[in-house]
């Protein structure tokens, strides 16, 4: 159901649906905390094949 709501920056004066607007936030929200959890996983990797370099039994 979308209403006719209007959202109304209080700051900047911006103006838009208010369900609209929403949606657009969340969508935001969702795609930073994507990016923020790949950034955890990579960081988990890096830190696991540097334990694996630093534990390797190989003599030179």
């Amino acid at each position: 159901m979308i209403t006719k709501e209007i959202f109304r920056c209080v700051k900047c004066g911006y103006e838009a649906n208010a369900d609209h607007n929403a949606a657009q936030n969340i969508l935001r929200r969702a795609g930073l905390a994507r990016m923020a959890c790949q950034a955890n996983l990579n960081r988990g990797r890096q830190q696991e094949l540097a334990e694996a370099y630093n534990s390797s039994s190989i003599v030179v």
